[in-house]
This record gives structure tokens, C-alpha cells and sequence, in this order.
């Protein structure tokens, strides 16, 4: 034991040594040489320099030992993982070859879906680094939620071929299967990775997966019991476990307490607030379990009402509770957002009926008989492609229906299947962005279509998916340009593309958008007063409302530029204008107010030529002429082109004499001139009309707060027809018979 530790004792020695500063070495063996000048009794101090010099190496040592533990890889990655994307990229830019760095601003983007920025960053890290696999993972991860599934399989399939011991490359791509719907493939890749490390939770969890998906709920359940023996407080192996329990055996007590044991760990968890709800409302049904199954899904959607198996089952707890009727509003909404559910179509069939409301009772019964013969068609082709899960017609049919149903993953792993091509090739992703279109998911068949187009640019069945998919989202000018290129290469489409261009605008007259009635509601508004004063704000807040959810709405955008340049608000006008004219550019009073919204906030020469430009397109147009040689005369009174601003203001009054800006725009000329007598009447005539205007107003306020005041309509008839607003005068009339119609019958 001595001789060991003498040994180790010397090793440790020859190791400082080694380490040692030069003086201390140095004087190490002046004391070990006979001729040494200074001698040293074990018992005496040592000198100072031998302090000094041991001083400085242990502080070295301590230096480099802080250095390590700082620098040590799980304690720098803990440290980059929470630093912001900001400050994960300042890093990133200051040294690119940092694989650490790279990795933790790829994971960051990843959760914060932003997959197309993921990628470049953790390609470079993997390409680093390419032996890590949590690197390998991440990018195959950024590689997924592009779309990009071939080549996140290449990766995975790859990193697992050259690391075929690695437990974690058989996780990695059993994963990758389960979230292709390949459970099979992913139990296998899941039990080789058990096999090569059995102390890794999350493996036994992944064949747990795999093996309930295959309906192997007796493996599944020892497969998660071992998960969770080695991670007690993993959430949703406790929710699995409980699904598989409620599902294959009569053990009800087993399951109720993975459920709860679920929910206390992921109390937020809007799946196991919804599984366990379901439990509770199909299994154990009493009326304590089902009051609280509706607490739970009342905290659902609290956060999400459009929650459609909230909604389901929210309705179905107010049913078996008794409140039927109270169910009525909530089953109307599970009906909408549940469109293949028989069940509310039929429970609001009875309440209806017994309501003795004919109509909706007729109506939810058909619509009940739809969908149970809807659901039959689906299970009969869901029965006969088992029998025969190779079969092109059935696939293709199958694929279809998954993409009308919304189901964007099924549809394209069917339409792959069918076609005998990659998920992410152009095929599979037309047609599943058509399916889903078709289907009313164009928002979802949106990214397909973006991703097919990217590509394939000179596929013109590309051109004609991403066509409907933009006119399904109410973007006519957009879907019109993809529909020209298609048109290019393939002539004989274009009767095809008119007739569905045809049908949506039919259906939108039909079955006005939400945007469209926004619209009309703000045109109802503001036709109240009868054209005089400033369009409402409510009216105004409708209209940008709408805009947000139509962007290419003509109407809207018509609307909002004309009460944006009437309200004097040239940089909104400005850019209201530059999107209308880009959509219709040869629209000359479109034109006619961009110029002018461009010559009240031009600030250079070439602002005005745009200016001049924009205007010009409006020269010959027979009903624009006022406003026309307004615009003219406002862009010369900019450029200090006096005598041309007044000709054009002057003609402009001619033509419409009662507008006070062109009045206020003539008095600026005339003074330009030198012309007082001309800027005095200019002037006179404006505050005049202001004056009329201010009146008008007035009135029209005071009619507005009593609609059936006799005295406030006369004075108000009186004024209009003083100030020669004939048009306005008529349209009071109108008004106001609406007015008296809407009075007599109280509402």
C-alpha cells in the first residue's frame, strides 16, 4: 500500500514538474546539487522566491481549471440555451465555426418554427460536427417542418448507416418513421436502439409509440412501464399509458389514474385536458365525472374557442347533464367545426324537433343522413384498401378524400404511395394542395403549393394549384397572374380556369365573406350620412378590418384610398394607392388619386415625375376632369409652377365650383402670381364654402342623434338645397324613409 501510494505520489510530482514555471525548476535543482549556494533544513521557511513562484502556479493551475469547467461542454451548452436568437447570432457572426453555437440558435429557431433559417444553420453545424447526433437530429428536424422529408430521411438514414451501434441513430430514425405514419419501420428502429442501450427512457417511450399505433397495446404498456421505471415524471408517457389502458382493458381504475397522474404533470396540456375529458364524458359517465370533463374542456377553450373536439365535447356534456337546450348553440358551433360528426348534426335534429322548429329540424336531419353516408364511404375505402393496400385507384381515391377531410399529412403520405414518389416532390404536392383546396383548407394547401412552385417553375400544374389555392383565399389579382403563366404553356385550360373564376364570384355574391359583410356594413354606415362629413370610424374600422382578411379586395381598397385622400391622410393614401394601381394599372381614377396622394408627400425631382405620371393616365377621362385639373394644378403649385397651378385650378372650379381645397390651392397660386385680387376672391369663396360646410355638418350631426326629428330633416333639406348638393339631397331622402320605416316598427 506504502509502494502505491510512494508511486502515485511521484507520478504526480514528475507531473508538476513538468508544469512548473522555470524558476521554479531551476531552483529545484540548485537544492538537489551538491554545489548548491543555498541549503534549506526541512524544518526551516522556504525563500520568498520559491513562495512567489509557487504562488503563481497554483494560480495558474486554478486559472486553467476555471477555464475547463467554463468551457466544459454540458455547462456551455446550459449557458448558450438560454441566451436569446439576438445574442446567438451576434455570436454566430463573430465566429461561424462555433458548432455549439450554431447548434443552439438552430434549436431555437426550430421552436420558434422557423424552419427555412434553421436549416442553413444547422447544415453547417452538422458538416462541423458530423459525428454528433443531436446536430444531425435538429437539422433533420429544420428539414421536416420545411417540407423537405427526403431529405431529412437522407440525413437520418445516412448518420444511422455509418453509426450502426449507435442507439441514438436507431432513435433518431425510429422518430423520424412515427411522425411518417411508418410504425412498423419505427418499432423496429426503436427495439435496436433498446437493444444497444436499455437505461434510455425516451427509446422505451418511442417503441411504446410505435407499438400502440400498430394497435399493440400489451407491448406498448411494457414498453412505457419501463420508461417510466427510469423517468417517473414524463407527462405524456403517463397520458399514453392511460390511452392504451382505457382502450384494452376493463381496468377503468388503472386508467383514471394515468389520467390524473397526466394531468397533474401537465396540468396546461390541452391534449390530456381533452383525453381525459373524453374519458370521463364516453367511460365513466356519472354525473360528478361528467361536471368535471366540462370544467376541463371549459378551460379548453377558454384558450382556443374554436377548439373542435372541445366544442364536441363540451355540447355532448351539456346533453347528458339535461341542459338540451342550453346545448343548442353549443352543438351549433361543434357542427360547424366538426363537419363529418353525425352526432351533433343529429342531437340538434332532435332538439329542433322538439322545439317544433320544421325547418331546422329538416335541415339537421339531411345533414345528419350526409354525413352518416360520408363516414360509410370513407370506412368501406379505408376496408377495401386494407385488403388490397397497393392499389393505385384506391390509393389516389383514398388520398383525395384525406385532403377534402383536411387531413394534409395523410394526404400526402396516400398521394406518395400512389404515385411512387417522395413526399416532398411536385407531384405529391400538387395534388395533395388541390385535395385540400378543394376540401376548403387552402391555408393549409398554401405552404404545398409554395413548395411545389419552388420546385417546379415551369410546371403548369404548379402554376394552376397555387392559381386556386390563392382564389380560394380571396386573392384574385395573385391567382390571376398564376393562371396567365399556366395559360402560357397550356392554352386549351384557360376555358377551365374561367369557369372556376366564374363560379367563386358567383359564390361570393351568394355567400358574402366575412370581409365582404364588413364592407357592406361600412358602406351602410357611412351612406347615413348621406356623403356629408368624414366617413365614421367605426365604418373606417371595418374597412381595415376587412382589408387585413382580403388584402386584393378592389372595393376595399377603392373605399379606404378615397376616404384617406378625402381626409387628407396622404401616406396612407399613398400606399393604399400604390397597392390598387399595381393591381389594376390601367384604373384611371385609381391612378388619378395615387398622383395625388405622390405630389402631397413628393420630396424629390423624381417623386414628382412619378407624381405627373400616375396623374397623366387620368388625361382623357371624360367623368375625371375636375379632378383631373385639380391633381394638375396641385403638382405645378408644388413645383412653384404658379401661372400653370392657377389655369388648371380655375378650370377645375369651372367644372365643380364648391370644393374648398381647390379653392385654398387657387389662393396659393394667385399669391405665387402677385395676383391679390384674384387670391383674396379665392380666399373669400373658401372660408365661404368652409362656413357651409361647417353648417351642413351641424345639421347632419343632429339629424343623425334623432332620426325621426321633422325639424332637425327640414333644416337640414333647407341647407342642402341652398348650397346646391343635389346629390346629397336626394340621398337624405332616401335616409330618412328608412329612418321613418325603422321608427314605426321600434327598432
Amino acid at each position: 500500500m506504502s509502494g502505491q501510494i510512494t508511486a502515485n505520489v511521484t507520478t504526480a510530482g514528475a507531473l508538476h514538474a513538468c508544469h512548473a514555471p522555470a524558476v521554479l525548476q531551476s531552483s529545484m535543482q540548485n537544492t538537489s546539487s551538491p554545489s548548491a549556494k543555498f541549503t534549506h533544513k526541512s524544518s526551516g521557511t522556504p525563500p520568498l522566491r520559491h513562495t512567489i513562484a509557487w504562488g503563481l502556479f497554483l494560480a495558474a493551475v486554478c486559472a486553467l481549471a476555471g477555464w475547463g469547467i467554463w468551457h466544459y461542454p454540458l455547462l456551455r451548452a446550459e449557458r448558450l440555451s438560454h441566451l436569446s436568437v439576438k445574442q446567438l447570432e451576434l455570436r454566430t457572426a463573430k465566429d461561424k465555426n462555433d458548432p455549439q453555437v450554431l447548434y443552439a440558435l438552430g434549436v431555437k429557431l426550430n421552436r420558434m418554427q422557423d424552419y427555412t433559417h434553421a436549416d442553413p444553420v444547422l447544415r453547417r453545424a452538422v458538416g462541423l460536427d458530423p459525428d454528433n447526433a443531436a446536430y444531425r437530429n435538429a437539422w433533420a428536424n429544420a428539414l421536416m417542418g420545411s417540407g423537405l422529408v427526403t431529405a431529412a430521411y437522407g440525413e437520418l438514414k445516412q448518420y444511422s448507416g455509418t453509426h450502426p451501434d449507435d442507439a441514438v441513430a436507431h432513435a433518431m430514425l425510429g422518430r423520424f418513421y412515427l411522425t411518417q405514419g411508418s410504425s412498423e419501420r419505427a418499432r423496429d428502429e426503436y427495439l435496436s436502439a433498446v437493444r444497444l442501450n436499455s437505461n434510455r427512457a425516451e427509446y422505451w417511450s418511442g417503441l411504446g409509440s410505435a407499438y400502440a399505433s400498430l394497435h399493440e397495446f400489451s407491448r406498448s404498456n411494457k414498453a412505457l412501464n419501463r420508461a417510466l421505471a427510469l423517468k417517473p415524471s414524463d407527462g405524456p408517457d403517463h397520458l399514453l399509458l392511460a390511452q392504451n389502458l382505457s382502450i384494452s382493458s376493463q381496468n377503468s381504475a388503472a386508467a383514471e389514474r394515468e389520467y390524473q397522474t397526466a394531468l397533474h404533470l401537465m396540468p396546461r396540456s390541452i391534449q390530456a385536458l381533452l383525453l381525459y375529458s373524453r374519458y370521463l364524458i364516453t367511460v365513466s359517465a356519472t354525473p360528478g365525472s361528467i361536471q368535471m370533463a366540462l370544467g376541463m374542456v371549459q378551460k379548453v377553450l377558454a384558450e382556443n374557442p374554436q377548439n373542435p373536439e372541445g366544442c364536441l365535447l363540451e355540447a355532448k356534456a351539456e346533453l347528458m347533464l339535461g341542459r338540451k337546450f342550453d346545448a343548442a348553440a353549443v352543438l351549433q358551433k361543434a357542427a360547424a367545426l366538426n363537419p363529418y360528426s353525425v352526432y351533433s348534426a343529429k342531437e340538434l335534429a332532435a332538439i329542433y324537433t322538439l322545439q317544433k322548429n320544421a325547418r331546422l329540424a329538416s335541415y339537421w336531419q339531411k345533414a345528419a343522413q350526409t354525413r352518416q353516408q360520408e363516414n360509410l364511404a370513407y370506412n368501406t375505402l379505408n376496408s377495401d384498401l386494407q385488403q388490397d393496400p397497393k392499389n393505385r385507384r384506391l390509393l389516389l381515391q383514398m388520398a383525395r378524400t384525406l385532403g377534402i377531410r383536411g387531413d394534409a399529412q395523410g394526404a400526402l403520405r396516400t398521394y406518395a404511395l400512389a404515385l411512387g414518389a417522395a413526399q416532398d416532390s411536385a407531384p405529391v404536392l400538387i395534388a395533395a394542395s388541390v385535395a385540400l383546396t378543394d376540401g376548403g383548407h387552402a391555408s393549409t394547401a398554401l405552404s404545398m403549393a409554395q413548395r411545389a412552385l419552388a420546385l417546379a417553375q415551369d410546371n403548369p400544374d404548379a402554376h394552376e394549384a397555387m392559381g386556386d389555392v390563392l382564389l380560394a383565399m380571396n386573392l384574385p389579382f395573385s391567382a390571376e397572374k398564376e393562371f396567365n403563366k399556366t395559360i402560357q404553356w397550356e392554352p386549351q385550360r384557360k376555358s377551365d380556369i374561367a369557369k372556376r373564376i366564374t363560379a367563386w364570384q358567383q359564390n361570393r355574391t351568394i355567400h358574402p365573406t366575412q370581409a365582404m359583410q364588413q364592407y357592406q356594413l361600412a358602406m351602410q354606415l357611412t351612406a347615413k350620412r348621406c356623403g356629408i362629413g368624414p366617413m365614421p370610424t367605426q365604418a373606417v374600422r371595418l374597412l381595415n378590418d376587412a382589408l387585413v382578411a382580403e388584402p386584393e379586395n378592389a372595393k376595399i381598397l377603392a373605399s379606404l384610398l378615397q376616404t384617406a385622400i378625402a381626409e387628407e391622410h396622404y401616406h396612407s393614401a399613398e400606399k393604399l394607392g400604390r397597392q390598387l394601381t399595381k393591381m389594376f394599372p390601367a384604373d384611371a381614377n385609381a391612378a388619378l388619386l395615387y398622383g395625388i396622394a405622390l405630389t402631397e408627400t413628393a420630396s424629390t425631382a423624381d417623386d414628382y415625375k412619378l407624381a405627373a405620371t400616375e396623374i397623366r393616365l387620368a388625361a382623357r377621362h371624360k367623368g375625371l376632369q375636375a379632378s383631373w385639373n385639380y391633381a394638375v394644378g396641385e403638382l405645378a403649385l408644388k413645383v412653384q409652377d404658379y401661372k400653370d397651378a392657377a389655369a388648371h385650378l380655375e378650370e377645375s372650379l369651372t367644372l365643380a365650383p364648391s370644393h374648398i381645397r381647390v379653392w385654398q390651392s387657387l389662393a396659393l397660386a394667385a399669391k405665387g402670381l402677385g395676383n391679390h385680387a384674384l387670391q383674396v376672391n379665392a380666399e373669400q369663396n373658401a372660408s365661404a364654402l368652409l362656413r357651409q360646410q361647417q353648417a351642413v355638418r351641424s345639421a347632419m350631426d343632429t339629424l343623425l342623434a334623432n332620426p325621426g326629428s321633422m325639424k332637425s330633416y327640414t333644416v337640414l333639406c333647407k341647407l342642402l338645397t341652398q348650397t346646391g348638393r343635389v346629390m346629397q339631397l336626394s340621398e337624405l331622402h332616401r335616409q330618412y324613409k328608412i329612418a321613418l320605416q325603422h321608427t314605426s316598427k321600434g327598432v
